[in-house]
C-alpha cells in the first residue's frame, strides 16, 4: 500500500505589512468544511501557532462516520502515520546524536553489525535520515508475517536498489532501521516507544501522544479503515507496523493537534522546551542543542539540487519578495502522513500549521492533497496577507511515491515587533495593566497571589513583570492550592521562587488566610489566577480570604481579571446552603456562577460584607458569550487535572460526584472526561445515561485504570463523556443524573451520600436520595437561583 510523505512546499515568501486586526482564518475553515461536504475526509482538526502561542484551533465534521457518527473534537487522537518519522524516530536519533551516542557520518553497521551485505555496510546514519540509503521503499508484507524478529532478519538481507548517497528514494524500510538503531544505541536499552515517551513526549507535555494508545483512549481516537471486518481504532493503520506489534520507526505513533503543537513550538524555539506554549526561559531545558536542531531545519540537497531533505524532514527552500535586485533565501520543514495528517514549520516566519484528518475513513477513498495546499495558502494569507508574484523558485523535489502537491509553508512576516500578527483580541487584566505601564500599582509594595496561570499573552509571568516594573516593589508571593507552579495535588508548603529568589508563602497549607508575617512590609495585595467558573474550584476562596486579610489591615486589594472559560454555560445548579460555606463554596453561589474572578470579587466585597479597598483591572475585548477558544488565549492548565477547556466544561457535572466512591479520571490522561468504578457495568451505565437524553452529551462505555488517586491500579468500568453540543449542556442536571443512575443501577456498590459534599444543597440532596426524577430536580432550586441571578446582575462587568 503506498503511503506517507508526499512532501511538498512551494515557498512564496514575501515582506508585507502585518494586518492590524487579528488573523482571519475563515477562508481556511471554509475550505475544510467544503472538503468534508465533498466527502474528501470525514472531519479535520486545524491548528495554527507561532512562538508565542496558538493563534487558531478548530475541529470540523466527524471523526467517525461508521458504524455510528461521532463529532470531531480538538482533542481527537489521530494515527499520525508517517509523522512518526520526524516526531518520534528522527527526533530520537537527534537526541542520541546530541548526546554523542551516534555519529551521523558513521556506518549504520557500526551500531547494527547484522545490517551488512549487499554493500549495506556503506550506508551511514545520515543516508537513512535523508532517504538516500538506496533501500527499497517497502519490502513485501510477507516478510513481516512471522513476527518482528524475523522481519528484522529479512530487512538485513535486503539488496540495495541504488548506491548509498546517490539518489533520493523515500523509504519506510530506512526508518524501520533507524527505529532499531535507537533501541540498540540507547544506553538504557529501552524499546523505541519507551524511549520516545521518556525523552520526547513526556518532557514536551505531549500527554496524548504514544505508540499503542491505551484502551481508555480508543473512544477518543479517530478510526481509519477496516481490518478483518472491523474498523481500525486505537491500532496502527500501517500494515507493516501492525505486524511488528504496533511499534516501528516509520509509523505507529498517535497524537492530537495540541500535542503536535507542543512539538512544533519546541522546534520554533530551536529545541528549547517551554510549558504551555510560553516563550522559553533563558535556562529552559532543551530537547537537544541548537546545533543539533539545525540538522532538522537545514536543507541538505543532492549535488544536482534535488531531494532536498533534512534529518527526518522534507525541507523546502524558496526566496522572499525582491529587495532591489536581491532575493533572500528562506526555508521551512515538515512532513505528511498517509492517514491524512500533516505538519509544517517555518522558523523564518515564526509559524506552523497542523492539519489532521483521517481521510482513509471509512473506505480509503478520501483525498486531502489539494486541501493541504489550499489550507496552507489560506493560513499564510491570514497571517501575512495575499501573496504577490513569486521570485525565482528553488528546486522542488517531486519524487515522492504519492502525487506531489505544493504547500505555501514559508509564511513570510516582517521582522521585529511589527511582525507579530498573533496578538490576541482578548487581553486579560494583566495585559491591560502592562499596557498602562503598571500605573495602578505605582509606588505600591506588593504581595502577589498567583500561580503558573499568571502570565501575559506572550507567556511572561506576572511575577517577573511586576518584579521588573518601574516604581513597583514586589515584596513577596502567595501561592494557592497546587502551589506556585501548579504541580502539586496535596498540601502546599512555603518555598522560594527559583527565578526571582522571592519568598513564596503558601495559603493552602497550615493556613488558608494570609498572616501578618506574610503581609509584612506590604500595602497592596494583587491577585492574578485563572479560574474555571465552577463553585467548588478553590481559587476564588483564596481570593476572598485575601480580601478579608486586606480589609482587616487596611491594605489595597487589586484583582487582575481573566476570562471565565465556561461563561456561555447557563448559570445553573442549586445554591450552596450556609452549612457548606467555606473553601469549596464562597457563600451562596450556584454550581455554575457564570462570573469572572473580578466580578466575583465585586460581589464578595459588597454582599459578604468584606468591604476592602478593591480595584478590578478589567479584561479588554471579552464578553461572556465567548468560549475559551474564541479568546485566542493560550490554555494553561489551571490545576494538574484540568487539562483542556473541554474538561473545564464538563467539570461542574462530573466533579460534583467526585467525593462519592467513583473515580472521575484522576490518575489518567483524561480527568473529568470519564468516570467509573471497579463495581460498575460500563455498557449498562452508558445505555441508561444515553436513554436520559442529557442535552449536549453522549456516553461511551469505557474501562480505565488510574495510576494515582481513587482506585489506583484497579480496573474501573464506566463512561467516557462525549460532548456533542457544548452550548446545550445542563451541568447540574447532568451531575445529579449520573449520581442517580449509579445509585439505581449499582445500589450495592455505589455510596451516594458523599455527593452532598459538592452538591452542597440539602433539599436537592434529599430529593436525589429519595429517587426523584433528576430531570425534575432543577425546579426545586429555581427560586434560589433566580434570587442569585438578580444579585449577580449588579456586579457584572462584561456583556
Amino acid at each position: 500500500m503506498p503511503r506517507a510523505p508526499l512532501l511538498l512546499a512551494l515557498l512564496l515568501v514575501l515582506t508585507l505589512p502585518t494586518p492590524a486586526a487579528p488573523p482571519d482564518f475563515s477562508k481556511a475553515d471554509a475550505l475544510i468544511s467544503a472538503a468534508i461536504d465533498r466527502g474528501d475526509c470525514p472531519g479535520a482538526a486545524l491548528l495554527v501557532g507561532r512562538s508565542t502561542g496558538i493563534v487558531h484551533e478548530k475541529a470540523f465534521g466527524h471523526r467517525a462516520l461508521e458504524p455510528a457518527r461521532e463529532p470531531m473534537t480538538p482533542g481527537t487522537i489521530f494515527d499520525i502515520a508517517s509523522l512518526t518519522k520526524p516526531v518520534a524516530t528522527a527526533t530520537a536519533v537527534l537526541i542520541l546524536i546530541d548526546r554523542n551516542f551516534i555519529d551521523p557520518a558513521a556506518p549504520a553497521a557500526k551500531y547494527l553489525p547484522e545490517f551488512t551485505g549487499h554493500s549495506k555496510e556503506t550506508i551511514t546514519v545520515e543516508h537513512l535520515l535523508l532517504h538516500r540509503a538506496g533501500l527499497i521503499p517497502d519490502n513485501p508484507l510477507k516478510d513481516y508475517a512471522d513476527g518482528p524478529a524475523k522481519a528484522w532478519e529479512r530487512i538485513c538481507a535486503l539488496p540495495l536498489k541504488s548506491k548509498p548517497g546517490e539518489k533520493f528514494a523515500y523509504s519506510d524500510v530506512g526508518f524501520i532501521v533507524l527505529g532499531k538503531l535507537v533501541e540498540r544505541v540507547d544506553p538504557k536499552k529501552r524499546t523505541l516507544d519507551r524511549f520516545c515517551a521518556d525523552e520526547i513526549f513526556t518532557p514536551l507535555g505531549m500527554t496524548d501522544t504514544s505508540y499503542l494508545p491505551p484502551a481508555e483512549k480508543h473512544a477518543r481516537t479517530a478510526p481509519t479503515e477496516k481490518r478483518d471486518g472491523a474498523f481500525i481504532r486505537g491500532q496502527v493503520h500501517d500494515p507493516r507496523a501492525h505486524l511488528m506489534g504496533g511499534v516501528a520507526g516509520h509509523a505507529g505513533a498517535f497524537s492530537t493537534a495540541r500535542d503536535l503543537a507542543r512539538y512544533c513550538h519546541t522546534m520554533l524555539h530551536k529545541g528549547a522546551i517551554a510549558p504551555d506554549f510560553a516563550p522559553p526561559a533563558p535556562n529552559a531545558p532543551r530537547l537537544f542543542s541548537e546545533k543539533t536542531w539545525l540538522l532538522a531545519a537545514t536543507p541538505n540537497p543532492l549535488p544536482d539540487g534535488t531531494g532536498v531533505r533534512s534529518y527526518g524532514f522534507d525541507v523546502k527552500t524558496g526566496y522572499s519578495q525582491p529587495l532591489g535586485d536581491r532575493f533572500t533565501p528562506l526555508k521551512s520543514f515538515g512532513h505528511t502522513g498517509f492517514t491524512g495528517t500533516s505538519l509544517w514549520i517555518s522558523p523564518a516566519d515564526d509559524a506552523y500549521v497542523i492539519l489532521l484528518t483521517n481521510s482513509v475513513h471509512p473506505n480509503g477513498r478520501g483525498k486531502v492533497l489539494a486541501l493541504r495546499r489550499a489550507v496552507s495558502t489560506a493560513v499564510a494569507e491570514a497571517l501575512l496577507g495575499p501573496a504577490p508574484n513569486a521570485g525565482p523558485a528553488g528546486r522542488i523535489d517531486q519524487s515522492d511515491r504519492e502525487r506531489s502537491v505544493e504547500i505555501r509553508a514559508g509564511f513570510a512576516a516582517p521582522s521585529g515587533e511589527a511582525g507579530r500578527a498573533a496578538v490576541p483580541a482578548v487581553l486579560p487584566g494583566l495585559d491591560v495593566l502592562k499596557a498602562d505601564h503598571f500605573k495602578a500599582l505605582a509606588g505600591r509594595k506588593i504581595a502577589l497571589v498567583t500561580n503558573h496561570t499568571g502570565r501575559d499573552v506572550d507567556g511572561n509571568r506576572t511575577v517577573d513583570l511586576l518584579k521588573a516594573a518601574p516604581d513597583v516593589t514586589l515584596v513577596t508571593l502567595l501561592s494557592p492550592e497546587h502551589g506556585l507552579y501548579g504541580q502539586l495535588d496535596e498540601k502546599v508548603g512555603h518555598g522560594v521562587d527559583e527565578r526571582t529568589g522571592l519568598k513564596v508563602w503558601s495559603v493552602y497549607g497550615d493556613t488558608r488566610t494570609p498572616t501578618d508575617a506574610m503581609l509584612a512590609n506590604v500595602d497592596t495585595v494583587v491577585f492574578d489566577i485563572q479560574d474555571v467558573g465552577t463553585r467548588f474550584y478553590t481559587y476564588p476562596a483564596t481570593m476572598a480570604n485575601c480580601m478579608r486579610a486586606c480589609a482587616a489591615r487596611k491594605l489595597k486589594m487589586v484583582v487582575l481579571d481573566r476570562p471565565n472559560p465556561i461563561a456561555p454555560l447557563p448559570v445553573d445548579g442549586p445554591v450552596a446552603d450556609a452549612k457548606y460555606h467555606g473553601f469549596t463554596a464562597v457563600g451562596p453561589l450556584p454550581l455554575v456562577h457564570g462570573m469572572t474572578v473580578g466580578e466575583l470579587a465585586r460581589l464578595f466585597n459588597a454582599e459578604y460584607g468584606i468591604s476592602c479597598d478593591l480595584t478590578v483591572v478589567e479584561c479588554k475585548n471579552w464578553d461572556r458569550s465567548m468560549w475559551w477558544d474564541a479568546t485566542n488565549l493560550t490554555w494553561v492548565n489551571p490545576s494538574p487535572n484540568m487539562r483542556n477547556p473541554t474538561q473545564a466544561t464538563i467539570y461542574p457535572a462530573v466533579g460534583m460526584i467526585e467525593f462519592s466512591n467513583v473515580s472521575v479520571g484522576r490518575g489518567t490522561d483524561q480527568p473529568f472526561e470519564l468516570f467509573g468504578a471497579p463495581w460498575a457495568d460500563p455498557r449498562k451505565l452508558a445505555a441508561a445515561l444515553n436513554a436520559r437524553n442529557l442535552p449536549g452529551l453522549r456516553f461511551v462505555p469505557i474501562e480505565f485504570t488510574p495510576t494515582s488517586s481513587k482506585f489506583k491500579g484497579e480496573s474501573c468500568k464506566g463512561c467516557y463523556v462525549l460532548v456533542t453540543d457544548r452550548t446545550a449542556i445542563q451541568p447540574a442536571r447532568t451531575g445529579i443524573t449520573i449520581a442517580a443512575e449509579l445509585e439505581r443501577l449499582f445500589a450495592d456498590g455505589y455510596k451516594i451520600d458523599n455527593v452532598a459534599r459538592l452538591l452542597q444543597n440539602d433539599r436537592a440532596m434529599t430529593a436525589l436520595v429519595a429517587g426523584q426524577d433528576p430531570a425534575a430536580l432543577p425546579a426545586a432550586w429555581a427560586d434560589d437561583l433566580a434570587k442569585f441571578k438578580a444579585v449577580r446582575e449588579k456586579y457584572l462587568i462584561y456583556k
